[in-house]
């Protein structure tokens, strides 16, 4: 019997640990369901890393290399000048896969969107090669922004339309489409799959700190995962707002500290795109700069998220930070820049979580301190409001199992009519 082959279209390769850990959840599922499989992931940099520590098969994808490549172009193959190998390769690759899965993340969303630019285009042209070869595709935990561009409201109907599967991992994101004009196919709610992601060995957060020079023993620590809001036009106050709140932090007494955990580590062409690179244009406004402590090192999603045990308390704007931060137990306030990140506190039935990007540091900071008061008294139920959800995972493994069945059923039944 052939070994089944699935090719996943996502943001891959670029040390995003929220878009690495849905990834490990899928493929760690469907090898305990199928047995051995033939992953092949459409990525911006291959990588031999990523292919050893996720099982998988990195081939070069739709995305340019860096910005600069990128400036002034559509995807890699569309263009005049380009190869067409590679974009022919990819299309052999879609052809004779079970599934492809577009997903998991933020897709619908007019951030650099252009006709075949941007993250939304990448997934069209995907979706697009899959249903020339008779392939199905799922559009695996998806969000969605308010769409208001025309052609961005009809390519998102069409590529809704001609999937295989629709789930979403936020109610937001229904909202959000429905309200921009998109009628909807059949489609599921479930919770964000980074959530099922395997973990990593408990004791790995105190190797690390140990590796990066960090000593927490004794400290009351609040975990930051922040990020670049630039595109938004929002950098400035947020930055001033979260350094007021790391310094009244701080300030509370010196067995007090504050650890920046970077969800996305990706510093190529653009170090603002690195959380790394942010925390530290963020220290520059900070006083007590002694308590503040910095992941320098480039971790395995598994290995960020266990940092968050370290934690009394999370601020989080990054969604997976969020995710990660509550998977571990901690009491975490999310900071809301996009509907995803009050989507995830609106299925833990703890809207009361997260705060509207523009809360002051005075509503942030209380916040923080009412969920360090309880942090004690949250860690069982949050674990338990995870568990639940997690129970619910099962829905995206089952769904890709039956359309790979499906599939190849159909190929099978092929093979033995012909003459």
């Amino acid at each position: 019997m052939a070994v089944t082959k699935v090719v996943f279209v996502g943001c891959y390769t670029i040390r995003s640990a929220g878009d690495d850990a849905p990834l490990a959840f899928l493929t760690t599922a469907l090898r305990e369901r199928l047995g051995p499989c033939d992953f092949v992931v459409l990525a911006r940099h291959p990588s031999p890393e990523f292919d050893r520590f996720h099982g998988v098969r990195t081939i070069a994808g739709f995305e340019h290399e860096s910005r600069e490549a990128a400036q002034g172009r559509w995807m890699r193959g569309l263009n005049v000048a380009d190869e067409r190998s590679h974009l022919r390769g990819i299309a052999d690759e879609i052809a004779s896969a079970d599934l492809v899965v577009l997903g998991a993340g933020n897709f619908f969303t007019e951030v650099s969107f252009d006709l075949f630019r941007g993250n939304f285009a990448m997934i069209l042209i995907a979706a697009a090669i899959a249903e020339m070869a008779g392939t199905p595709y799922f559009l695996f935990a998806m969000s969605a922004n308010a769409l208001r561009l025309p052609w961005a409201v009809k390519a998102a109907a069409w590529v809704l339309r001609r999937a295989s599967a629709v789930i979403f991992r936020d109610r937001s994101a229904v909202t959000n489409l429905v309200g921009s004009g998109v009628a909807l196919p059949t489609h599921r709610v479930l919770p964000d799959p980074a959530l099922g992601a395997p973990p990593c060995d408990p004791r790995r957060s105190a190797e690390i700190l140990q590796q990066e020079g960090i000593d927490l023993v004794g400290r009351e620590v609040l975990a930051v995962a922040l990020r670049n809001l630039s595109y938004m036009n929002a950098q400035e106050p947020y930055e001033a707002m979260l350094a007021e709140v790391v310094d009244r932090w701080n300030q509370r007494g010196p067995q007090r500290a504050v650890l920046f955990i970077p969800q996305c580590s990706y510093h190529v062409g653009d170090p603002g795109t690195d959380d790394r690179h942010m925390a530290r244009c963020l220290a520059r406004r900070v006083a007590t700069k002694s308590q503040c402590f910095f992941i320098e090192g480039e971790h395995q999603s598994s290995e960020i998220e266990c940092l968050y045990a370290e934690a009394r308390v999370t601020l989080a704007t990054r969604l997976h930070g969020c995710v990660f931060s509550v998977k571990m137990g901690t009491a975490t306030l999310g900071l809301a820049y996009e509907d995803k990140v009050s989507g995830f506190f609106d299925q833990l039935g703890m809207p009361e979580a997260c705060l509207p990007l523009d809360a002051t540091a005075e509503e942030v900071f209380r916040q923080i301190e009412q969920l360090a008061q309880k942090a004690d008294t949250l860690r069982p139920l949050l674990l338990e409001k995870v568990e639940g959800l997690r129970q619910e995972l099962c829905g995206y493994v089952n769904t890709a199992v039956d359309l790979i069945a499906e599939r190849q059923r159909q190929l099978s039944a092929a093979k033995e009519n012909q003459p």
